[in-house]
């Protein structure tokens, strides 16, 4: 059984050291390393490509003493699993004797031998010196858990084509890539259309008639939409649009028209990031645009 985990003495009086003991929300680093969850922007980033390799984030918990619980996540399926801790920043960016504490007992709940990931949003290092020992040294030689700090940086980085391999290295995961569909736009679902319908019909160029051509024309879809009514409300044009792009088919040069609609959108610099993430899947999945 996990020894115990010491709760830590009453903080020092004084209002510089309450600032350099106590985190953002007054929690004292005992309490901050009870919750190692990825934080909502890490998630942000780790969902798509997750996601393409078929892998899962679910939360794990360690009982360390009666009362007491540390939560973390857990990434992976079935026999890979990686043990992924945040620890926040304001733990990490200066020595001191609570945060200490806290640090120095933390991989005790956890076995001999097992790997834990260490990320901190927004550390690209871990920026103590004695902290960065004690992770990435004294852990492996005296508590015998392998540790690894991951880079904010790499994190925000997994976007694009090279996401799922990156994610893979980042976390040294053996998976194979689920093959591409051999769907084809005929077999879109409903369910798909109706979240572009959302996503065209929400974006501000698509507002008024004038504002659609030009979109049209820029996306290279003049031609195909030649003679088309671009009035009508928003979801209603929306829609239009996109069941006359469907019809249409593809273009000479193999391109799928709804593909060319969604990669001019995509390639938008205010467009949302799930919302681009989707489109990504709709096109690889129904083979929209040439690979």
């Amino acid at each position: 059984m996990a020894p115990p985990v010491r709760e830590p003495p009453a903080v020092e009086q004084g209002a510089h050291a309450v600032a350099n003991v106590l985190g953002p929300r007054q929690e004292t680093p005992i309490e901050a390393i009870r919750d190692m969850c990825l934080p909502p922007k890490a998630r942000e980033y780790l969902d798509g490509p997750l996601g393409d390799l078929g892998l899962e984030i679910w939360p794990g918990i360690i009982r360390v003493s009666e009362g007491v619980e540390r939560h973390y996540s857990v990434i992976g399926k079935d026999e890979q699993q990686r043990i992924v801790l945040h620890i926040k920043s304001w733990i990490l960016d200066g020595p001191n004797e609570l945060k200490f504490m806290a640090l120095t007992s933390l991989p005790s709940a956890f076995e001999e031998g097992t790997r834990l990931f260490i990320l901190s949003q927004g550390l690209d290092i871990i920026p103590s010196r004695a902290y960065r020992r004690m992770i990435l040294e004294q852990w492996p030689r005296r508590q015998r858990v392998m540790t690894t700090f991951v880079p904010w940086v790499d994190i925000k980085s997994l976007q694009g084509t090279r996401a799922q391999q990156d994610l893979k290295e980042i976390l040294e995961l053996e998976v194979t890539q689920p093959a591409p569909s051999e769907s084809s736009a005929d077999d879109i679902t409903s369910e798909e259309i109706q979240r572009l319908v959302k996503i065209v019909s929400g974006w501000p160029d698509f507002l008024e008639p004038n504002g659609r051509s030009v979109a049209a024309f820029l996306a290279g879809l003049r031609e195909v939409l030649s003679g088309f009514d671009y009035t009508g409300g928003r979801r209603v044009f929306a829609g239009k649009l996109i069941m006359r792009l469907l019809q249409y088919g593809e273009v000479e040069d193999g391109q799928h028209t709804l593909g060319m609609l969604l990669h001019y959108l995509r390639g938008l610099e205010d467009m949302p990031r799930n919302d681009k993430e989707f489109m990504d899947g709709v096109i690889r999945k129904y083979r929209l645009m040439p690979r």
